[in-house]
């Protein structure tokens, strides 16, 4: 993928000259090459406009010292630079400054294009992030003599910690001895707090507040937590039971983050709108004009779908402003002919990126999409998703983008490879991540995400071929790897005292241990344990029992290592795509089917014909979760509006607010399996037939029987899916509300793990937090299967079918039988 660019930079310094990454130089040191000049001109001025960053940072540090010491020193910190300037100054043409002058009167100028802007007098930012969502689903257990934990927390580029307080809840044994037992608190490797542990608390849950320095925060930081625990002052066991401590996943820490100058330069993106180290909810606000066509709102999904590829665990949103501009970080896609209240568009006369400051808040960034037609907003945005890293300066020109080919189906970058067997070393970012130290470390974990239609009846499963090292222990004990599946137990392998790696191997049954080997081949089963997003588990655990019970032999806690070789593999080459549908627990999970292709090139999405802003950000937020599941943009789907869905043809279709649409309702209406909208409830109601049971188990709980038509006022939303009446073998899934803003609850659901997991029909309500699916209508399937798969499958699957086919085989074998025996008698009789 390529994409050619003309490149036009403001009047700021160029990314890589003297003065870059220094905003409002003043002429004299700029043009001198002198970026160190400005910091010092404005200690000594008290002007921190002239250099915002290193301001508040000493702002940060002056605070602790008593007023009367601040002049003292900054002078003391001044003299040596302004002596160094000094002597340096005559030979750069440069009058060194004279401090006995007094202070030039500021004049307010205009920033230079490029450079970065003071940011005004804004309140300071205040947010809190409780552990469960910094990643810990579940409380933090220390267990044993020196037991750790941490957790990572990122701040963003353009943000600088003021204030933070950690609010602590845990409880700890009461067998510790408080003399000689705490919880140590560092951050980044500083010691921020020791809690001491005291007997008279008693099991009972304890609430500490801790002030952390602010000075020791930086871009990735990390809170780690080690509990010191003595139940003895003489011999003890480093692993005895009575030795913990479990801080609450409801602990939270409270930051107050004051911005910082942010430069409009293209090289940051997609920085300013996301930074990667931000933890919270990923929310980019989408400005349009008042009324946004479809193609311009295309062109808005395929951004949304690129910012989703970035999400990982964040939940996103896009907020959509018409006519207006938001008080945050924004995006703004607009054509010549388009107009937004309060910022003055330009003219281009190509397809054009621009990052701009907001008219009001200069510390306010916008990403200006434009063109001149749509067809230009088109291109300026693929250029986006595609080369956005060739990006520099204020403003860029795209002359020309050139697509990539064609994707194959099941291609997508964060799904497993079908075609090959996967190294482990692919799927970490790290290959330390693959090893650990001591006798109860915690897991290695593999994030996994599989293609969802992978058939698995009378399959092996996923093939795990497995190799790993690890310290031998001196006997044969109970030191184990033990191997989970979201958090299932899969297998476990021992660990042997002569354990060495076997270059060649493998085994025929799942799960079978090659006796003196390291080298394992397992099975896994994906449907009732794998979904969208499965956790693989490798659990090295070594036995430390000592001889005798003595614990005075000084045993050290860290002397053995476990790991996991990069080169070990998962093999899904065995596994075929073939699944029942409709099934929505494939849609929540994966997008599927629309994700089959990555950039959802055979997906058409059908928005209202008059969509509002909640219809926008409805399919946006859906674009965004595309790019989640895919790790591409997707730069491939339709866009229409229902009135012209006949034009969706052989492709799967999304729709949008469907209760808005009472046409194609109409048009649809045999073919829904169930109608929510602000007027009417239609839902079947009543059980599918006995016969129909038997005869096709995958229909359980359709309803044959009737509907019911209701009436209520109660909020609810539906998603419901069917084969599409335009073309079989194609699917329909369509989202509807009581309300137009219930399609909030839908996307709620889809990031909700636990609802999603539950979710795996084809009619999905959902009411006041509670999500119920049901079966209704026919089921189809989607997908190859080798044919004696094909009748194991269905075979199993209809029973009734199976026996009345045995029956009439059986038959007609006794048929065969007679006739043969008739035939022979009749050539061996006389004539």
């Amino acid at each position: 993928m390529k994409s050619r660019s003309s490149l036009h930079i403001g009047n700021g310094f160029a990314k890589n000259s003297p003065g870059a990454g220094f905003p409002s130089v003043p002429a004299e040191g700029a043009k001198a090459g002198f970026p160190w000049f400005t910091p010092i001109q404005a200690l000594w001025t008290g002007n921190p406009d002239l250099h915002p960053q290193p301001i508040d940072r000493l702002g940060a540090l002056l605070p602790r010292t008593a007023a009367s010491l601040r002049r003292p020193i900054k002078t003391a910190l001044l003299l040596p630079c302004l002596w160094m300037l000094g002597g340096l100054a005559p030979a750069w043409g440069v009058p060194a400054p004279q401090p006995s002058a007094p202070p030039a009167k500021a004049v307010k100028e205009e920033p230079a294009a490029g450079t970065a802007q003071a940011a005004p007098q804004v309140e300071v930012r205040k947010t809190e992030y409780d552990f469960k969502n910094l990643g810990f689903a579940e409380s933090i257990q220390l267990q044993g003599m020196n037991a750790s934990s941490s957790l990572s927390i990122g701040m963003r580029r353009d943000e600088m910690v003021t204030r933070a307080r950690l609010l602590l809840r845990y409880t700890s044994s009461p067998a510790l001895l408080p003399d000689v037992s705490h919880i140590k608190v560092t951050l980044n490797g500083e010691l921020a707090a020791t809690i001491p542990l005291s007997k008279s608390e008693d099991g009972q849950e304890q609430h500490r507040e801790i002030v952390l320095d602010p000075l020791y925060f930086s871009d990735f930081n990390q809170l780690s937590f080690q509990l010191i625990g003595h139940y003895s002052k003489e011999c003890e066991d480093p692993r005895h039971s009575s030795i913990w401590a479990t801080i609450s996943n409801q602990s939270r820490l409270e930051l107050s983050m004051r911005p910082l100058g942010v430069y409009n330069d293209l090289a940051q993106l997609p920085a300013p709108f996301f930074d990667p180290r931000d933890n919270r909810p990923m929310t980019v606000p989408f400005v349009f004009a008042a009324r946004p066509s479809t193609a311009v709102l295309r062109t808005a999904g395929v951004v949304a779908s690129w910012f989703g590829t970035m999400a990982d665990y964040r939940t996103l949103r896009f907020p959509v402003t018409r006519n207006a501009l938001p008080e945050r970080h924004a995006l703004v896609f607009a054509t010549n002919n388009d107009q937004i209240p309060g910022l003055d568009l330009p003219q281009v006369e190509a397809p054009t990126l621009t990052m701009a400051s907001h008219p009001n808040n200069p510390s306010i960034k916008l990403l200006l999409v434009l063109g001149r037609d749509e067809t230009d907003l088109k291109t300026a945005a693929d250029a986006l998703v595609l080369s956005h890293a060739l990006f520099s300066g204020e403003s860029t020109t795209v002359r020309q983008v050139e697509y990539p080919p064609r994707r194959r189906p099941y291609d997508a970058p964060n799904w497993l490879p079908t075609d090959r067997p996967v190294k482990f070393g692919e799927l970490v970012d790290d290959a330390a991540k693959l090893q650990v130290e001591g006798y109860a470390p915690a897991p290695i974990q593999i994030n996994l995400r599989m293609p969802p239609d992978l058939w698995d009846g009378q399959s092996q499963g996923a093939r795990l071929d497995l190799k790993y090292r690890y310290t031998p222990p001196a006997q044969l004990d109970g030191s184990t790897l033990d191997v989970s599946l979201n958090n299932r137990f899969v297998h476990a392998f021992r660990l042997k005292p002569d354990g060495a790696e076997i270059e060649n191997g493998r085994f025929a049954i799942p799960l079978w241990e090659q006796s003196g080997g390291t080298r394992k081949q397992a099975s896994l089963s994906p449907k009732f344990q794998m979904g969208g997003k499965n956790r693989l588990q490798f659990r090295f655990i070594f036995d430390d029992k000592q001889s005798g019970g003595d614990h005075c032999s000084g045993r050290p806690l860290s002397n053995v290592h476990g790991a996991l070789d990069a080169d070990s593999t998962i093999d899904l080459t065995n596994m075929p795509h073939y699944t029942a549908m409709p099934n929505l627990g494939l849609f929540v999970n994966n997008g599927f089917p629309f994700t089959k292709y990555a950039d959802l090139a055979e997906t058409t999405i059908a928005l209202p014909e008059r969509p509002t802003s909640v219809d926008m950000e409805t399919f946006l937020a859906l674009m965004g979760h595309m790019g989640k599941f895919t790790g591409i943009p997707a730069l491939a789907f339709n866009l229409l509006t229902t009135d012209k869905i006949a034009d969706a043809g052989d492709s799967d279709i999304l729709v949008i607010n469907a209760s808005s649409s009472q046409d194609l309702l109409t048009r649809w209406e045999d073919h829904f399996p169930a109608v929510v909208g602000p007027n009417r409830r239609n839902i079947p109601v009543g059980a599918m037939s006995s016969m129909r049971a038997l005869l096709d188990p995958d229909a359980d709980r359709q309803a044959e029987n009737g509907s019911a038509i209701l009436d209520g006022e109660g909020p609810m939303a539906a998603l419901v899916s069917f084969q599409s009446p335009l073309e079989s073998g194609r699917t329909v899934v369509a989202l509807m509300g009581t309300e137009s803003d219930m399609a909030e609850t839908i996307i709620q659901a889809m990031e909700d793990e636990g609802q999603a997991s539950r979710i795996n029909k084809n009619v999905v309500f959902i009411r006041q937090g509670l999500v119920e699916d049901f079966r209704v209508g026919d089921v189809y399937y989607l997908g190859n299967l080798p044919g004696k798969n094909w009748l194991r499958y269905h075979g199993a699957q209809h029973p009734l079918l199976l026996a009345l086919a045995g029956i009439a085989g059986s038959l007609l074998l006794a048929f065969l039988a007679y006739w043969a025996q008739r035939r022979v008698s009749r050539s061996k009789s006389p004539e």
